[in-house]
This record gives C-alpha cells, structure tokens and sequence, in this order.
C-alpha cells in the first residue's frame, strides 16, 4: 500500500502567499467540529496528542517537496488540528535545518491551555489561532468542540501564548453568513480578540465549498465594515497572487494531495504548483475520468464525495 504523502503543495494562502502544506494528522482529525469547516465533519474529534506518522517520514517528504519548489512558508496545517502532533516541536526544530522559510502554525488554539503545547508552537516564526466567538454558548454552536474542550480555558491559553511566543502572532477570525454574524455576537467576539492583544487581527470568510452548506462567504463591502469593529490592527484577508519559482509537472498523486486537504479552482491549482494550465486540464480530465476528482458548481475541485454539488 503505499504511504499517505504528508506534504501537499505549495498552495496559493492568502494569508501568507505560496505556502508548502505539513500534515502528519490522518483526515480528519481535531478538536473541533467545526459548522464552516472545508473538510468537512471532523471523524477523529479528540484532544488526544499522537504520533501516527514518525518525524523522519514528514521530513522525507517536506525534502523532495523542496527539491521542486521554494515556497514562502512552511505551513503546519491540513487534515486536522496540527497541534494533536505529538512531536510538533521536533518537527518544527527540523523544518528550521532543511530551509530557510518561516514556519507558520495554524492552529484552532484549543491546546493552548498546555505549557507543553505553547512552548513548541512558539518555536515557529508565525502562530495564527483561530478565534470564531465570543462567548462559550456560541463557541459550543459554531466551533462544535470536544467535551473536553472548556472555553475560558482556550482563551487563557490564547492570552499565555501572547505572552510567550516571540514570532508574529495573527488572531484570525472566521466570520460566516447567518452563523456568527449577528451584530452583539461580533460586538463582543471583537472584545475579545483586541483582549488578547495579537499583532494583527485577520478578519476572514469562507470562500472554499463547505460540505452541506452553501452561502456562507460574505462580500468585500460587509468584510470591511465588520473589521472595522475590530480596531486598527484587523484587516481582511484579501485573494493574493502567486507565482512559483519553479514550475513542476501536474502528477496526479500531487494534484489529490492537494485537493485531498481543501477544494481549489484550477487557476489555483496552476499558480500554486507552478503547472502549465494545458498539462494541468489534462491531469485534471483524466482524475474525473477516473471519478477521483469531481467539480463543484462554483467551478473548485475536489475529491468525489466531498462536493456540495457537481457542475
């Protein structure tokens, strides 16, 4: 059988430009639930730290990606909460020999409560936690967590991270249509996160197809007002352009890996991994020949089974 590749990329962030994936976790594995996730229902909620993937194998992998790319960061992110690694900080120490781009940890912030957790994660040059409520009743609606999960608790934790990590920390907040948008749920979520005293607030949206919802992006007009109420240091995460370095050849293996972790056009899909679009729509037709791959309405591709509707 051969072994899950646990590098996917480079992908096209618009947070942090052309970013090379890092994923040890088994999809999907979290803490949370999450009502907008582009993963779709979390299979694996736990708050259970593991190694199902030894350090040397990730390595492996983030090695030959680099041979055929030089992303911007290396993103710790993927099939799940990265900080349910057990060896994260082993890891993120390795990452730092083999290149020279910043790692970045995405995290939901739900293990920020442990030193441990905290120590490691702020051995990366960027933390961004995520940051969905104001209050545990909302937190328990939209984010769905472990019963384990306590919600002053995370935000404590959030605060002890402030403190303690020495790289850029960017607070993102996901702000979804008829989910969290009601005006006193945003006037105290935006409390909170200025509380908390991040570098910048990153105010976002879902713009990538959520499995069984629809409509739930809202547009650059609404966006700007609600970051507004975050204070100076918010601003909304604006579509980027990349380019790549060096151009690759569209594989399959590497185009599922990709989509295997989040549905992306495929102009995405080119920019990103450097790919002719001519040799990519080839690759592209013989995966949904092959009924790997399937398209969405609003044109994003994604492993079968995990669209909201096929085109």
């Amino acid at each position: 059988m051969t072994r899950r590749r646990n590098v996917y990329g480079p992908v096209p962030s618009r947070r942090f430009g052309l970013s090379l994936g890092i994923d040890p976790l088994e999809p999907k594995t979290c803490c949370y639930d999450c009502v907008y996730c582009q993963q779709g229902r979390t299979t694996t909620l736990s708050t259970t730290r593991e190694d199902l993937v030894p350090v040397t194998d990730v390595l492996a992998d983030v090695r030959e990606a680099l041979a055929r790319c030089t992303p911007d960061v290396l993103t710790l992110a993927g099939s799940g909460e990265p900080t349910l690694y057990l060896s994260m900080g082993e890891l993120i120490d390795g990452l730092h020999e083999m290149c020279e781009a910043p790692v970045v940890v995405l995290t939901n912030g739900a293990l920020m409560g442990d030193p441990q957790v905290r120590s490691e994660a702020s051995r990366a040059e960027i933390i961004s936690p995520s940051l969905d409520a104001g209050d545990a009743e909302t937190f328990r609606r939209i984010n769905r967590p472990h019963p384990d999960v306590d919600f002053d608790a995370m935000v404590e934790g959030l605060r002890a991270l402030r403190q303690e990590a020495s790289g850029r920390y960017l607070l993102e907040v996901l702000v979804a249509r008829g989910v969290n948008d009601a005006p006193v749920h945003l006037e105290r979520l935006a409390a909170l996160a200025r509380s908390i005293e991040p570098d910048a607030i990153l105010v976002n949206t879902p713009v990538r197809p959520t499995p069984g919802r629809r409509q739930l992006a809202l547009d650059g007009e609404q966006m700007q007002r609600i970051a507004a109420m975050f204070g100076p240091s918010a601003e909304v995460i604006a579509a980027r352009e990349t380019a790549h370095a060096r151009p690759s050849t569209a594989l399959p293996r590497d185009v599922l890996a990709v989509l295997e972790r989040r549905p992306c056009t495929a102009s995405e899909l080119a920019a990103s991994m450097g790919i002719d679009p001519g040799d990519l729509a080839r690759t592209l037709q013989e995966l949904g020949r092959a009924e790997a791959i399937e398209q969405t309405v609003d044109g994003h591709w994604c492993i079968s089974g995990n669209g909201r509707e096929k085109g």
